[in-house]
């Protein structure tokens, strides 16, 4: 016996080394997942966006150049070839606030998508944990069903020498390998599952996941609800729909802008005799003030923005409300889930009592067959379900944990 121990202990240990952390493949995750990778993309994008519109109200500097040439029927007067080389300097002095209003949204929008990062980083958090702790329920299933396997391999084995002997009808003999093949194909069903929820854990953490250690959630003290980042996204956006208003606004109000053009020309084909000191060079200041007084569409976008700041405001109030309900009910989960690991603890404890009175009742010939295959069957039923129940309730906090809106880094940092 001391062998086979060690065997399988020796067994074991590149499974132990190989396995990987729940710790670990979050931290993983945050750096390789695919999702979040693309949120950090998308930050880039916006502030980048927000370097453009920085500089809306900066000097421009432009240059150019024009030839013309006149053909057929030119007067004395005219000049037939000219051409021009300028540089143009600009600048815009006020716009009615709209450069501001636009910089504005646009820093909003960095916010936004960060927000939006977080929010893809948490639901991509929890859906490793969910998936490791349902791998871990499926393999605690397949070990009690692997039980259940050992003991029908070994009732089989004593019935077809019973019967052999006569001491039993052929049908006990069938009814054991029925349930034991169907027993069979139950694990084989567990695998699949298995193999599923592991290649959708490697996608979500962004490597190969074969094998995982064991680990829970510390218990949880103290924690308080704070608006989470989907909140704060839809306050972001109302914010954004304000710069919004405030842009349309703006296309009501004066603009002025400055420009000063510097410009060198070139003269050929013209009457020299009568036309004289044509300018070479010449200088060009501009103040221009514009203001619209009249358009089709200002009312009607403002309207609109108008609107979907209201939709946005019924979708924050929503939302606000909804996230509370959830976090009351992830607490109130967890006691329930005591509960629930309580009861199915105790269901465990009665059917493990059954079952060993039933196998011995059986052997000794004082119950039938089905009434101890169904001890046997409460007996797995009732394990599986005892270690569901626990990994439940490590999901359970996981999901308050999150529900709460506490850093995600911090939730990670409470594995154990």
């Amino acid at each position: 016996m001391k062998i086979l121990f060690k065997i399988a202990l020796v067994g074991l240990v590149p499974l132990t080394i190989n396995a990987t952390s729940l710790k670990s493949m979050l931290n993983y995750a945050l750096e390789h997942n695919s999702n979040v990778k693309a949120q950090g993309y998308d930050i880039s994008s916006k502030s980048q966006d927000f370097r453009s519109a920085s500089s809306l109200l900066k000097p421009t500097v432009d240059v150019g150049a024009s030839y013309s040439k006149l053909d057929i029927d030119v007067p004395d007067t005219q000049i037939g070839q000219t051409a021009v080389g300028f540089i143009k300097f600009g600048m815009n002095l006020y716009d009615g606030g709209k450069s501001k209003s636009i910089k504005r949204e646009k820093r909003l929008r960095v916010q936004l998508a960060k927000y939006s990062k977080t929010d893809t980083v948490k639901q991509t958090l929890l859906q490793i944990v969910t998936l490791y702790f349902n791998i871990r329920t499926i393999e605690d299933e397949i070990k009690a069903f692997r039980f259940k396997s050992k003991a029908l391999l070994r009732d089989y084995k004593n019935t077809k020498q019973k019967y052999n002997l006569q001491m039993i009808t052929y049908d006990e003999v069938l009814k054991i390998k029925s349930e034991y093949e169907d027993n069979k194909y139950q694990i084989e069903e567990l695998k699949y599952q298995r193999e599923e929820a592991y290649r959708n854990l490697s996608l979500l953490v962004g490597k190969k996941i074969k094998h995982i250690r064991h680990a829970r959630f510390a218990t949880i003290k103290h924690l308080h609800y704070t608006p989470s980042s989907t909140i704060k996204a839809l306050q972001t956006n109302v914010a954004i729909l304000n710069e919004g208003i405030k842009q349309v606004e703006a296309n009501k109000k004066p603009k002025v802008r400055l420009e000063d053009t510097l410009s060198v020309y070139g003269y050929n084909d013209y009457d020299r005799t009568r036309l004289r000191n044509l300018p070479h060079t010449q200088n060009k200041i501009s103040l221009t003030m514009t203001m619209n007084l009249y358009d089709t569409s200002t009312k009607a976008k403002k309207r609109s923005i108008s609107f979907a700041k209201r939709k946005a405001r019924e979708q924050l109030k929503y939302n606000s409300e909804k996230e509370k309900m959830l976090y009351d009910l992830a607490r109130k989960r967890l006691h329930t889930q005591k509960v629930k690991i309580a009861s199915a603890k105790a269901a465990l404890n009665m059917a493990n009592r059954v079952y060993k009175s039933a196998r011995v009742k059986y052997q000794n010939g004082m119950i039938d067959i089905i009434t101890y295959l169904d001890a046997l069957s409460k007996k797995t039923i009732n394990q599986a379900l005892y270690y569901k129940a626990l990994n439940d309730y490590e999901i359970a906090k996981a999901n308050y944990y999150f529900v709460s809106g506490d850093n995600y880094r911090r939730v990670i940092s409470h594995i154990r």
